[in-house]
């Protein structure tokens, strides 16, 4: 690599490489500033259409003015070569950022918030980004969000079909003019080589979702074939059986994205974008799990219209919820388009507004406070009642992942620490260490380990000693079915913290 390009790039070191190309440090000499330089390999710059569809990317890459996306400040030629000057990003990808088991929920919901405003921003642009995955998005020190590489997946190489899937984090997966992207996190239209919309990006975006929920790909195979008829064929497990500490609507919002009929999905990452900010607002509120009918709100499956979509044809059907009381998940799947937010970037809009000049004075208005946070302590013992999500089969050995929701609100003083339908984990237990089968008509031990809060805290629970079963089950295969009842107990001294709302009475 030259040292130096055109008399104002100084090359510093090399950062990362793959199939389109390589990535260098460098420090811009006139501006004084470190940029990032992505220089197109030279077999493909010596295809002139490969080289012209490199430039027309880059130019509709560099449109785009947003925080979460990478910005693009040059596209030039140095001696046959195609050259992207883009800013310098110092951070860790998803790929190397998601542990095995997932992400914190406040970190999903930040995530995701930001990752959907800058697609919803792309997808205004006329531009589908193709290749959305964990490896090309970045995340700084500081938790702000960019997105990589716009485009340029149209650009990937030839793949062949029996070839390790797992090569390398920076060498997509692709089929030269037919397939492009990574398999394991492309839409089925993409992976039949059809043409697609927004809607493609969405089902990405949901795999991406998946893995940041759960630690593990929604779609994999042992080489591309196998992959590629995964993401086709298979649904992937639901994300409460993995993390049953995801939040319901999360769960529902990720599966919907990953539906293969793009009718069924999400249409526009605009309508996700806005639902993630109210998640982030209930997230940093500590009311996430807070409301019973959030958790209990049945989303239906999505009818494939026969029309075309309008901005309220789109709406989930949600069963068994009074109007009046579905919260924040309501809100998700039944609002009226919004008006434009604000960036992410930006600092919120203050929620109290001057009032509007009257024509005759009127009494000072009621100035609302900080909600004023307070610990609730939770008695040891605090009975809380259980409802299994999860059968129980006769076969089942010790350590299988329990998942429960909380079958009615438990008060301390009036007042709700424990929300009915908050998640609570658990565990089939056995004093001997062997492998346990369950005797068909015997009671089954459970050990139980935490339940989410009324501020999302995790809160310590162990097991009633009388077990669980199911009264009357009669079953071959089954030792306890789905919605037995359970009662676990609060362990030693916890507290919950509620937030009030405090007014000031006018003078």
């Amino acid at each position: 690599m030259k040292p130096t390009i055109r008399d104002q790039y100084q090359t510093l070191e090399k950062i990362g490489s793959g199939g389109m190309g390589e990535v260098y440090k460098a420090k811009d000499l006139k501006l004084n500033r470190i940029v990032a330089l992505k220089i197109l390999r030279p077999d493909h710059t010596s295809d002139p259409h490969r080289g012209r569809r490199f430039m027309q990317e880059a130019q509709a890459a560099s449109a785009l003015n947003h925080p979460n996306i990478i910005t693009i400040h040059d596209i030039l030629s140095d001696d046959g070569s195609e050259i992207m000057v883009m800013e310098m990003v110092v951070g860790r990808t998803l790929t190397d950022i998601i542990p095995r088991g997932g992400l914190r929920v406040p970190q999903i919901i930040n995530y995701s918030a930001q990752i959907a405003d800058a697609l919803a921003a792309a997808h205004g642009a006329g531009i589908i980004h193709r290749d959305l995955k964990p490896a090309n998005i970045m995340v700084t020190d500081r938790g702000l969000v960019k997105l990589l590489d716009f485009g340029l997946a149209k650009l990937a190489p030839a793949a062949s079909l029996d070839g390790d899937p797992d090569a390398t984090n920076l060498a997509p997966l692709t089929i030269q003019g037919a397939i492009v992207g990574t398999l394991c996190y492309m839409s089925p239209e993409q992976a039949r080589g059809i043409a697609v919309d927004a809607r493609s990006d969405i089902f990405s975006f949901g795999a991406v979702l998946y893995e940041m929920a759960t630690g593990m790909r929604a779609f994999a195979g042992a080489n591309s074939i196998s992959m590629l008829f995964s993401v086709l064929r298979d649904e992937p497990r639901r994300v409460l059986e993995i993390t049953p500490e995801v939040p319901p609507i999360l769960s529902d919002v990720i599966h919907r994205c990953l539906n293969k009929d793009p009718d069924a999905r999400f249409q526009t990452m605009a309508e996700l974008r806005d639902g993630f900010l109210r998640l982030r607002q209930q997230s940093e509120s500590g009311n996430l799990y807070a409301s019973s009918a959030l958790l209990e709100t049945v989303v239906a499956p999505a009818v494939k219209p026969t029309t075309p979509p309008s901005s309220k044809s789109w709406i989930f059907a949600l069963a068994g919820v009074a109007a009046f009381g579905l919260a924040i998940g309501a809100w998700f799947f039944t609002r009226p388009k919004p008006a434009e937010p604000a960036p992410i970037a930006q600092a919120p809009t203050p929620v109290v507004r001057p009032a509007e000049p009257a024509n005759k004075p009127s009494p000072a208005p009621v100035q609302a406070k900080e909600p004023v946070a307070r610990l609730v302590p939770i008695p040891d013992g605090t009975p809380v009642s259980l409802e299994l999500q999860t059968e129980i089969p006769i076969s089942a050995e010790t350590g299988l992942a329990l998942v429960f929701h909380v079958a009615a609100d438990v008060k301390i003083g009036g007042e709700t620490v424990i929300a009915k339908g908050a998640i609570a984990a658990g565990e089939l237990y056995a004093k001997q260490k062997k492998r346990f089968i369950v005797a068909r008509g015997t009671k089954i031990s459970i050990q139980l380990n935490t339940v989410r809060s009324h501020d999302g805290a995790k809160l310590k629970l162990r097991a009633d000693p009388r077990n669980i079963e199911s009264p009357g089950l009669k079953s071959k295969t089954i030792a306890v079915a789905k919605g037995a009842i359970a009662v676990g107990y609060t362990t030693g001294s916890q507290a919950v913290r509620l937030k009030q709302s405090a007014t000031a009475s006018p003078k």
